[in-house]
């Protein structure tokens, strides 16, 4: 499924680099300069089943208590969105990639392939040669097991981290990717679907998370989500479209993590934390600010004196995102709307 997807994908869509700009961004100083950005992009972890697991907020770090939807609910979409696409309005419109954003800060660039997406045949994630001249470093772990790779990264990761000059660092992680009994050791494998899941999100979500949270300096933040949720249902377990699809599909975690208090206690009074929900595109937002960029005429929702009104519902994309990548109408995107009460 995965590859034919991918390559019907490619022949639809002109992947060509386009010239975005920052038509939809200006540069601000919402926050202090950080010298270690981290975002983490899991793989397949279902928000609910991330809380049941997720004991407290530390003094490192604090779990979003809403829900979070995730742009898409198929990988390569929702990268895509959250990497370099906003919210105009109701309409997904294309940016610059947040490579791009932290290379013109001067910080150094960094992406961790967990998953062979840049070897992959099809849609990469949709990133594409222009977008990958603003990472100074690729680091693949694609050649070592399945259930081995992000602790590798993590390693990777606290390297990093213990270097003296700027880094921004994306990674997408393996996570609990199907089959779920591949991404855990196989003396933790019981061959049950559903057990080996919540092992994968012990092992690859939970414990990843405490231990890189664990090592916070002050100058550093961390921004953690997943690329989408998880069907438990008779189909596939994510990407599927229509009727077929389920609200879980979209359910994600987000967390943050930081060394910093001060930014803690300032995100816990912004009015974002009284929503309902957030999505990734309000989570990128976020890392935009931090970076220092915000959009035109539209003050962040994580300012404290936000006026951003809260929503009712969210439409979450489903399918490849044909309209946005070919610039076509808004009435093209095809979603599910999902009401929050």
């Amino acid at each position: 499924y995965s590859s034919l997807f991918s390559s019907v994908l490619v022949s639809a869509v002109n992947q060509d680099a386009r010239d975005t700009g920052k038509l939809h961004l200006e540069s601000v100083e919402l926050f202090k300069e950080y010298k270690k950005i981290v975002v983490v992009m899991d793989e397949s972890i279902l928000g609910s089943e991330f809380k049941v697991k997720f004991k407290k907020n530390t003094i490192n770090t604090i779990v979003y208590p809403g829900i979070t939807y995730s742009g898409a609910n198929v990988s390569a979409a929702s990268n895509y969105f959250f990497r370099k696409a906003v919210l105009v309005g109701d309409e997904i419109v294309q940016i610059a990639s947040l490579f791009e954003l932290a290379h013109e800060k001067s910080y150094y660039t960094v992406y961790i392939d967990n998953q062979g997406v840049l070897k992959d045949h099809g849609a990469k994630n949709y990133m594409d040669k222009a977008e990958l001249s603003f990472v100074d470093s690729v680091i693949s772990n694609v050649d070592i097991a399945s259930y081995d790779r992000d602790g590798t990264a993590l390693q990777q990761i606290l390297s990093l981290l213990n270097t003296p000059r700027k880094t921004f660092i994306y990674i997408n992680k393996f996570g609990a990717h199907v089959p779920y009994n591949k991404t855990i050791p196989p003396r933790l494998c019981k061959e049950s679907r559903m057990e080996d899941y919540q092992t994968s999100v012990q092992v690859n979500s939970i414990a990843f998370l405490d231990r890189l949270a664990s090592n916070m300096k002050s100058d550093t933040i961390v921004f953690y989500t997943s690329d989408h949720g998880q069907n438990f249902g008779k189909g596939p377990a994510a990407g599927n479209t229509g009727d077929d699809a389920a609200e879980s599909e979209w359910d994600v975690p987000f967390a943050l993590a930081t060394g910093d208090a001060n930014f803690i206690e300032q995100l816990k009074s912004s009015e974002v934390f009284e929503r309902k929900f957030i999505t990734h595109f309000e989570i990128a937002e976020l890392v935009r600010n931090v970076l220092g960029y915000q959009m035109k005429g539209k003050r962040s929702i994580f300012e404290i004196q936000s006026t951003r009104k809260d929503e009712q519902s969210y439409c979450g994309h489903y399918g490849p995102p044909f309209n946005v990548l070919s610039n076509s109408a808004h009435n093209s995107r095809t979603c599910k709307v999902i009401d929050v009460h």
